[in-house]
């Protein structure tokens, strides 16, 4: 009966230990899940912070686009306005060398 009464009073003491086992086991477990669930506000919010900078990335990189083909249409309009210019004062060096040779004729007659 003795070893009985002494089994008993082992299985109680383990019984007893593995409860305070289970009972600190939740209590991390709760403190994980807690963790967890800041960790995971976190990160939606970083990831909040990653799609906003990615739309912004994208309107300039739009904007940058826009602004290529905007400076391309302009060096085009340049290069036409800087052929016309060219034109007009070759247009106008022959008219001042034919009024130049009218001129010398007239002073010779």
């Amino acid at each position: 009966l003795a070893a009985e009464e002494s089994a008993c009073r082992d299985a109680s003491a383990r019984i007893d230990t593995l409860e305070a086992a289970s009972h600190d086991a939740t209590t991390a477990l709760e403190a994980l899940r807690s963790e967890a669930k800041t960790m995971k506000k976190e990160l939606q919010r970083q990831e909040q912070t990653i799609e906003e900078a990615t739309s912004k990335l994208s309107a300039s990189a739009k904007s940058a686009d826009e602004l290529q083909a905007c400076n391309a249409r302009l060096e085009s309009d340049a290069e036409m306005a800087a052929s016309k210019a060219k034109a007009a004062c070759d247009g106008l060096e022959e008219e001042l060398r034919r009024e130049r040779e009218a001129a010398m004729k007239s002073k010779e007659e």
